[in-house]
């Protein structure tokens, strides 16, 4: 974790890849069939696109690099508050003045402005210049998670209606005829 690496973004995208194909192979036919409605069906495939362009985005980004030609500039931006931020400070590995709120990512090698943290899932690092589209990715992916449990949830209650399953009976430990009931089922 000490230098950048592909492992999480490759990791990131062969589990989108893997819920996906198990919607579309799972879910999706049977929904279709079973007649839902089709914008509710391709939802998770509209933000999945809005999700892959906000990773790809925030990963090709440049989340605030302090360099030479910038630092003059950034210097301005916040007041140092001379407890955490003291002006005057230089880098010692980028050998330049620090920015208030800027700090030195080992693992970009940069002094960042307006750092937030290294994220190993886009392997960049967050900051001033992409913080926006990093909440927008994790916004379109957790809207995108929850779209896809509530169609699989509906498809679910769906088939479990259909099946009359609600109706049917099991024998319990002692060989008693039970009605089934909604723990029995989740089960």
């Amino acid at each position: 974790f000490l230098s950048r690496s592909r492992l999480f973004v490759v990791l990131h995208v062969a589990l989108q890849a893997a819920v996906f194909g198990e919607y579309t192979w799972e879910v999706f036919g049977y929904c279709w069939e079973l007649q839902f409605h089709p914008l509710l069906l391709l939802l998770p495939y509209l933000l999945l696109a809005v999700n892959l362009g906000c990773f790809l985005l925030c990963s090709r980004a440049n989340p605030g690099a302090v360099t030479k030609s910038n630092a003059a500039a950034l210097v301005k931006v916040y007041a140092y508050d001379g407890v955490l931020f003291q002006r005057g400070l230089v880098c010692p590995t980028c050998t330049l003045e620090k920015p208030a709120r800027s700090k030195h990512c080992s693992v970009c090698r940069t002094c960042v402005h307006r750092f937030d943290h290294h994220c190993v899932w886009v392997n960049n690092c967050i900051g001033a210049c992409n913080a926006g589209v990093f909440l927008l990715y994790l916004l379109s992916l957790a809207a995108t998670a929850g779209v896809l449990a509530a169609v699989t949830a509906a498809f679910l209650i769906q088939v479990l209606l259909l099946s009359n399953a609600m109706h049917g009976t099991y024998l319990d430990a002692r060989g008693q005829e039970q009605p089934v009931q909604i723990p029995v089922l989740i089960q």
